[in-house]
């Protein structure tokens, strides 16, 4: 069935990537981070080429188009491949977040990435996390879900994920959700259908546990 995708949409560092993996687990379904993809292009602007590249909307395209760069699907992880070489443990850095931020402005890029995105539905059942994966990507997935939580929180999440001074990751991550919401294309923004949830309030465990409990009631899954 083409809407049988659970869409887990929200801010930096709201603990989207470690719930939807983990619901897609539970689930026995496929899980992608459409993020990286985005990564994936901008790790190729800024190893293989030049910064001011992120605001050239033809070459991004170009890039795009030739396909030096993979995305595979794992149980628990998005695998990142550039030039035949797996780069996903340096792409997830705030650097290559920052860099997809920036690329992803582009209105031609976008829509060339979410052809490749929504190539990732199978049939067979999926977790999508990102930013616009229920508004764009899939808008007819039955289930969607918006999380965010506290700057302060989402701030110091990241920091200990990547070892840093959470005043360093949070003017990041300021800078990241202005270009977010403000884009022209796709914003960030909460769907009229999806249901919202501050992550601030529960632990992962309750999380996973709370959108089971909708996935139940939203779909046949008596013979999962």
């Amino acid at each position: 069935m083409n809407n049988l995708v659970i869409c887990i949409d929200g801010t930096a560092a709201s603990g989207k990537s470690t719930i939807s993996a983990k619901l897609a687990q539970k689930l026995g379904w496929q899980w992608v981070s459409t993020g990286a993809f985005y990564r994936a292009i901008g790790y190729l602007v800024l190893n293989h080429h030049s910064p001011e590249y992120l605001d050239d909307e033809a070459f991004l395209v170009n890039l795009v188009q030739e396909k030096n760069w993979d995305i595979q699907l794992g149980e628990i992880y998005t695998t990142i491949f550039v030039q035949g070489q797996d780069v996903s443990q340096a792409a997830y850095g705030e650097e290559y977040g920052s860099a997809a931020s920036r690329l992803s402005r582009h209105p031609v890029v976008r829509k060339l990435i979410v052809e490749e995105q929504r190539k990732m539905n199978r049939g067979q059942g999926l977790v999508a996390e990102g930013r616009d994966c229920g508004d764009v990507i899939f808008p007819k997935s039955a289930l969607k879900f918006f999380v965010t939580a506290s700057p302060e929180v989402r701030a110091q999440r990241r920091a200990q994920q990547l070892g840093v001074d959470p005043k360093l990751i949070s003017e990041e991550q300021k800078i990241r959700d202005y270009q977010d919401t403000h884009r022209k294309t796709a914003p960030l923004k909460t769907s009229e259908e999806s249901i919202l949830i501050e992550t601030d309030q529960f632990s992962i465990d309750e999380m996973i546990s709370m959108m089971f409990g909708y996935a139940q009631n939203r779909f046949d899954l008596s013979g999962e």
